[in-house]
């Protein structure tokens, strides 16, 4: 996750408290990487009962904690398939134009075929 830095502190206590709050986790630990000028990336270890639908709860919530605050869920690891929908609804109209992008120079759609776009 990354944030500019009025907003890093909203990012954090919102992340710690509503992930905290989900039945299963039971440690939400987090620190600063990567500081830029404008901002900050957010690493969180999130100590929860292993269970895949208390995982898909975690990620989801952190979704929601970013999008209220105005930050993003992903930073400079790129976002895989595990946030690609996550991903698509952040980037809102203009994940559009990245797929119009993608058609127009992989008309053959042999680059990353069903990866971040699909």
């Amino acid at each position: 996750m990354a944030t500019t830095w009025s907003k890093l502190v909203r990012l954090y206590n919102e992340l710690v408290g509503r992930l905290g709050s989900i039945d299963g986790v039971y440690h939400v630990l987090s620190r600063i990487t990567h500081l830029y000028l404008n901002g900050a990336s957010l690493y969180s270890v999130i100590v929860f009962k292993q269970d895949e639908d208390i995982y898909w709860r975690i990620w989801k919530e952190a979704f929601n904690v970013t999008s209220s605050v105005g930050a993003t869920i992903s930073h400079h690891h790129g976002t895989g398939l595990l946030k690609r929908d996550f991903v698509k609804i952040e980037m809102g109209n203009q994940w559009n134009l990245l797929k119009s992008i993608k058609e127009l120079l992989d008309a053959n759609n042999i680059m990353n075929r069903s990866k971040l776009i699909w």
